[in-house]
């Protein structure tokens, strides 16, 4: 007879990359664990229901490059520079803010970090 066992997610992602989904329908067959995101709150919850408590908002330090690529063009030094640069300091971020979990589900571009430090925590 199989064991039935408690399996968790948590999912890690700077912006919205349909994640909130993603979240929602884990959270629906009870397998959600925590979100981190810094995405800002109002707009991270414009789509689906998701339980407060189980979500981590950081800073949404992903604003200012968006706004500034609003204003310059995307060849803007400075623009390319956070673009390559935020999602490594939100995974640091992310990686601080992690609790034990059985999975990750982590957006390439912003999970080494918090990859490693879930591996550490399985050891």
């Amino acid at each position: 007879m199989d064991k039935q066992v408690n399996k968790k997610v948590t999912v890690t992602c700077g912006t919205k990359f349909h994640s909130d989904y993603t979240a929602s329908q884990l959270q629906k067959h009870h397998l959600l664990e925590k979100v981190i995101t810094s995405h800002p709150s109002k707009k991270y919850l414009n789509r689906v229901a998701i339980q407060k408590n189980r979500i981590k908002f950081l800073a949404p330090i992903f604003v200012p490059a968006y706004l500034l690529s609003r204003i310059f063009s995307g060849s803007n030094f400075l623009v390319k520079w956070l673009d390559n640069h935020m999602p490594l300091l939100f995974d640091k971020l992310a990686a601080k803010n992690l609790k034990k979990s059985s999975i990750i589900l982590a957006w390439a571009w912003s999970a080494l970090e918090s990859i490693k430090t879930i591996k550490k925590m399985g050891e």
